[in-house]
């Protein structure tokens, strides 16, 4: 009851009549009316307001309305969202009168039930990407573009909607995980709320329900709830992610002589890129000694927040490339765990990059001996302090390791150092004088040695050959060095002919030029050497593959010789494949009228060079 006013007037009634005082929400046109009927009270003129009272946003006053002079007081009001914003909760309909601006009465209450909105249905969400488009499947590159990243809106639509209504959007995994999406105020009529990306990069490859719930209220009273729409999440299609590159590379050839330092392996940003997503950069190639390495570079091993822009950076380090194969395809593998796993094989692999490695060219030349002159070293020329051999070349760089060979005939090879190089220019070793002295009257090699990195391979360089002693020079005996032989590769098998080793100390074995079994000449001065009845053999053999080969004798009318033959890699130089063939001191050897290298299937055979010694 109003204060002063009387609580005399009949309740207000509705059209249409909502038996029971019950409203289906589902039965109500977009209108209805309120009705005031004529009672004993009211006369034509007076003024009266229609209350309607619901929740905030659901209620409303309608005032200074004429009662007729015959008939009914109609007030019409629309059903959304007087009705739709009370559902599941009660609606008071009353009125005041007043005449001559004097309150005449007030009516009773009229209260009302309004039904659960579920009643009516509520409509699917709809999911539109990056482009505003509707979807059912998702895509991560946002169509229309090579590279960007797309995007997801959970979209809802219905009148019954009111401003500021809350929108919680439903997203369940496959597993029947809620995924917890943030909540958003509507404006009239629709709710949006955006996906965020590292939801999306979760589920990359599944399929999701969506669906959602409408609160209203401080209390979040709930309004509607949908049923839920079926969304694929597609995973990235092959050859959409950009692979890995190496900055220094041009094309598909890394060149070490075109730079220094450490390579760079770059990445740009791909789509959905997140920080502390976890990745990993693998590099993959063939080591010097033959053996593969699969190395993943350097940390950090998540996505920094200042790469999410320019995407990533990682190092390879200098000595891993110094040490790396000549002419091999280095691999780079990249992967990134999307979906936040730290589980490598669940990552999702980038296409790879390939590039041929060029190792960095030594220019490696014969050393120089002091005091050797026009193929001999004077042994009075020697000084106290012993024989310098200094090493320079034009691929010197810091960091690399050079030793100095010094090999008399029939004596055990001097090797010097080997010592890093700490500043580029010449490198002076020091053999000692009594040393040399031992090597008087006979044949010598000096050579250098170089290694890129500590523990690298190897490189020898061309052998300064000379004689110790006073007199006319003479050319070294035991070596044919092959230099008018086209390089290529050998016949397999490669026959030398006209070879003699006999087991009589001091008989002479002889080595000439001779056809090859392919009918190929290959030439080479003639020397006269002495073997001392062990029938060794030293092949000097260069082979980019350094895979292994056979190696057999024949005798004297071509038939194989079955022998024991010891192969071991030179412990000098293991660039190059090269060894001792030792057959067995039991062994009836007699005669040996041939030799043969037969390389391993699939494999070619260099030979650069033809030694015997004693």
């Amino acid at each position: 009851t109003v204060v002063g006013v009387p609580n005399n007037l009949p309740k207000p009634t509705t059209e249409p009549v909502f038996q029971g005082g019950e409203i289906d929400p589902g039965a109500v046109g977009p209108t209805f009316k309120v009705v005031v009927e004529p009672n004993p009270v009211l006369v034509p003129g007076d003024r009266l307001t229609i209350y309607w009272e619901g929740r905030p946003g659901a209620s409303t006053s309608i005032t200074n309305q004429p009662f007729p002079s015959s008939g009914n007081l109609e007030v019409t009001l629309a059903s959304d969202p007087y009705i739709a914003g009370n559902s599941n909760g009660y609606v008071e309909v009353w009125y005041e009168a007043t005449r001559n601006s004097q309150p005449v009465g007030s009516s009773q209450r009229l209260q009302l039930h309004v039904g659960a909105a579920a009643e009516r249905p509520w409509p699917l969400p709809k999911i539109v990407d990056g482009t505003n488009s509707e979807v059912s499947t998702w895509q991560p590159i946002k169509p229309g573009t090579s590279y960007e990243t797309n995007t997801a809106t959970v979209v809802v639509r219905d009148a019954r909607i009111l401003e500021n209504d809350t929108v919680a959007v439903l997203w369940f995994w496959p597993d029947g995980q809620n995924e917890a999406l943030p909540w958003v105020l509507a404006t009239v009529g629709e709710g949006r709320v955006s996906v965020p990306s590292t939801v999306l990069a979760l589920g990359l490859g599944q399929t999701v329900q969506v669906g959602y719930v409408i609160f209203r209220g401080a209390d979040l009273t709930v309004v509607g709830t949908s049923q839920m729409l079926s969304l694929r999440l597609e995973n990235f299609r092959p050859g959409t992610l950009k692979p890995p590159r190496i900055e220094q590379a041009a094309g598909n050839l890394l060149d070490l002589n075109t730079f220094t330092g450490d390579g760079i392996v770059a990445v740009d940003p791909w789509p959905l890129i997140a920080a502390d997503q976890m990745f990993w950069l693998r590099i993959n190639g063939l080591q010097d000694d033959g053996s593969e390495y699969d190395e993943r570079l350097v940390g950090p091993y998540t996505v920094q927040p200042s790469e999410v822009a320019v995407g990533i950076q990682r190092s390879v380090p200098e000595a891993m490339l110094l040490r790396t194969e000549n002419g091999v395809e280095l691999v780079v593998r990249m992967s990134v765990a999307m979906n936040g796993s730290q589980i490598e094989e669940e990552a999702i692999m980038f296409p790879h990059a390939k590039v041929v490695l060029k190792q960095l060219e030594l220019g490696l030349t014969a050393p120089t001996v002091e005091h050797q002159a026009d193929g001999r070293l004077d042994p009075d020329l020697i000084p106290a302090s012993g024989v310098k051999i200094t090493a320079a070349y034009s691929g010197m760089k810091t960091g690399q390791w050079v030793s100095a060979v010094w090999a008399a005939v029939g004596a055990a090879p001097l090797i010097l150092g080997p010592r890093e190089i700490t500043q580029v220019g010449s490198v002076d070793f020091t053999v000692p004088k009594q040393t040399a002295l031992e090597s008087l009257g006979l044949s010598v090699g000096a050579a250098i040695v170089v290694s890129r990195v500590n523990s690298g391979l190897k490189e020898t360089s061309p052998i300064l050959p000379f004689l110790v002693g006073s007199g006319e020079p003479s050319t070294p005996p035991g070596t044919g060095d092959f230099e008018n032989v086209e390089l290529g590769p050998a016949p397999s098998p490669l026959e030398l002919r006209d070879f003699i080793i006999t087991r009589d100390n001091g008989v002479t074995g002889m080595i000439k030029g001779a056809p090859s079994g392919g009918g190929s000449s290959i030439q080479g001065r003639c020397y006269a050497v002495t073997n001392s009845g062990s029938g060794a053999v030293t092949c000097l053999l260069r082979s980019p593959t350094r895979k292994g080969f056979s190696f057999s004798f024949l005798n004297s009318v071509g038939n194989q010789i079955t022998v024991e033959v010891l192969y071991e890699l030179s412990t000098v130089d293991k660039s190059n494949l090269g060894g001792t063939i030792t057959v067995r001191g039991d062994t009836n050897l007699g005669a040996v009228h041939g030799f043969r290298l037969r390389p391993m299937n699939g494999y070619e055979a260099y030979i650069d060079n033809l030694k015997l010694h004693d």
